[in-house]
């Protein structure tokens, strides 16, 4: 039997991954409902690491602000 792999698109992925680097990859896994072994997958790619730069200034922004 072969295991039918699912398919996100590039939003679901972007979502997912700007969540994990902002709350954690749990979060991201309880919020959008892909397995956090995936996110966790796609957060070490660097296709996202726009995702992960961007994340980091939204955050530290909020922090000086706050």
């Amino acid at each position: 039997m072969t295991a039918t792999r699912r398919k996100y698109t590039a939003r679901q992925r972007a979502e997912a991954v700007g969540i994990a680097v902002v709350e954690g990859v749990t979060r991201a896994e309880e919020t959008v409902g892909i397995p956090k072994e995936t996110i966790h997958y796609w957060t070490r790619q660097p296709a996202f690491a726009h995702f992960r730069t961007t994340a980091r200034e939204v955050v530290v922004e909020a922090l000086w602000v706050g």
